[in-house]
């Protein structure tokens, strides 16, 4: 009965009262939880005490909840990830790291051996999948400015170099021999000469 009238005299203790039922539940093993992931006592009330506001924040919306538990434990994990990510350290560089770490040291490319295969088989394409592959691949313009150039919208222009790409590399494959490995990257070429 006392609850009935505290909540006729105050109606927001009805819109909290299902957070804190279930945090009154939960809390022993969600501290718990978090007391484990953190060295840190201090920290972990503090985070605590987030998940506690965030679940208050949500109101009558979270005795709509399927699982308050679930919940709970993920607004932690939120939390914790979100602690790990702001306080993360990080180690420098070491001064000799771009020399010891440059291109030389790398493979060769397989593309490297393309570059004489593109411009014969260029010529076999249509102008305008000519020009949009010297555009955006070949002299690196972005797709937004080819696409204000020539009057198209950004996704017509996406759809274009999509298309021209695709007739390119059958003919690279028809005339060069370009094969390709198991995740579609160019692995090698059976042909030396293209025409």
């Amino acid at each position: 009965m006392p609850d009935r009238i505290t909540a006729e005299i105050n109606p927001a203790s009805r819109r909290f009262s299902c957070a804190e039922n279930a945090w009154r539940a939960h809390e022993s093993e969600l501290r718990h939880y978090i007391a484990k992931q953190v060295s840190d006592r201090h920290l972990a009330d503090d985070l605590i005490q987030e998940a506690f506001l965030r679940a208050m924040v949500q109101g009558a919306k979270f005795c709509t909840l399927d699982d308050p538990r679930a919940w709970l434990f993920q607004v932690c994990r939120n939390l914790l990830v979100d602690h790990w990510r702001k306080h993360r350290h990080l180690d420098p560089l070491p001064d000799d790291f771009e020399s010891t770490h440059t291109k030389e040291t790398l493979p060769d490319e397989p593309l490297d051996d393309l570059l004489d295969c593109i411009e014969p088989n260029l010529q076999h394409l249509s102008a305008s999948d000519q020009s949009i592959i010297r555009a955006c691949d070949l002299n690196h313009q972005t797709v937004q400015r080819y696409a204000d150039e020539q009057g198209l919208t950004l996704t017509a222009a996406k759809s274009r170099l999509l298309r021209a790409r695709a007739r390119l590399r059958e003919s690279m494959v028809a005339r060069c021999g370009v094969q390709f490995d198991e995740k579609q990257a160019v692995c090698c070429r059976s042909d030396s000469s293209c025409a």
